[in-house]
């Protein structure tokens, strides 16, 4: 799919580990998209246009964006709220439970926007350049967002089964001390990604999560109403984003 491709399988223990890497401009993110993010309106997109497109301008030769997951077989999707993958008991929540009902393996996938987007807006910060440090700070979320959306929608079809929608820890009732036992199941500075002691992601711009494989399970394009924050999230723009991805792909792969 990409320059940097890596896949490996291991059909004895039903594990299959993928790895991109790419640049910046393979995302083409627009000045449009951007001020949607941020909330304007068409009227003030076009007021920020230039500077937005100054800002994705000289981050086009930007490298360092990476995506990666591995699958593995399920353990246990008992009774309880838990999963087990690969002896690793998961505290996913009755909510992500049902929703991964049926899955038959468990893909474990992190991406990150790379440690140039994720620095960006702090330095403009420094220098106080405040708008443009809110638009840098959006731009890495929107570009973190289509990496994860590309590994989701792009990549798992090839896989022949069904998949849920992805789900990281910190979301519904997944506690984010969890994040730690998630990182456990992959190898050392996957994707050149790791934790420091608070349990944060470096590069900050990175995102982790898991999603189910199968024959039965489903995505659901308006999952939102099962999120506790959906009433006040300033996240819905970049849902939007993943519903057009997968909407995009349905149609150029009938």
């Amino acid at each position: 799919m990409a320059a940097g491709e890596q896949v490996t399988t291991n059909v004895n223990q039903f594990t299959v580990k993928v790895h991109h890497q790419f640049q910046f401009k393979d995302l083409q993110i627009t000045s449009q998209e951007v001020g949607r993010a941020m909330n304007l309106s068409r009227k003030e997109i076009d007021g920020f246009k230039p500077m937005i497109e100054a800002i994705l301008s000289d981050l086009k030769s930007a490298d360092g964006l990476e995506c990666g997951m591995i699958i593995f077989p399920v353990d246990d999707l008992g009774t309880n709220d838990w999963i087990t993958v690969d002896s690793v008991s998961l505290a996913v929540g009755k909510t992500i439970k049902q929703k991964l009902s049926g899955a038959q393996v468990i893909a474990i996938f992190i991406c990150t926007a790379g440690s140039e987007l994720s620095s960006l807006p702090e330095q403009l910060m420094k220098t106080e350049n405040y708008i443009e440090s809110h638009i840098a700070e959006t731009i890495g979320t929107l570009a973190v967002e289509k990496l994860a959306n590309k590994l989701h929608h792009q990549i798992l079809p090839n896989s022949g089964l069904n998949f849920t929608n992805r789900y990281s820890p910190g979301h519904c009732e997944w506690p984010l001390d969890d994040q730690q036992k998630l990182f456990s199941l992959l190898p050392d500075n996957f994707c050149d990604i790791h934790l420091t002691e608070s349990l944060m992601m470096q590069p900050t711009k990175s995102l982790s999560a898991i999603i189910g494989l199968g024959a039965t399970v489903k995505y659901e394009k308006d999952d939102c109403k099962y999120c506790d924050y959906q009433p006040t999230c300033n996240y819905k723009f970049f849902r939007k984003t993943q519903i057009a991805d997968y909407q995009n792909l349905a149609t150029s792969n009938p």
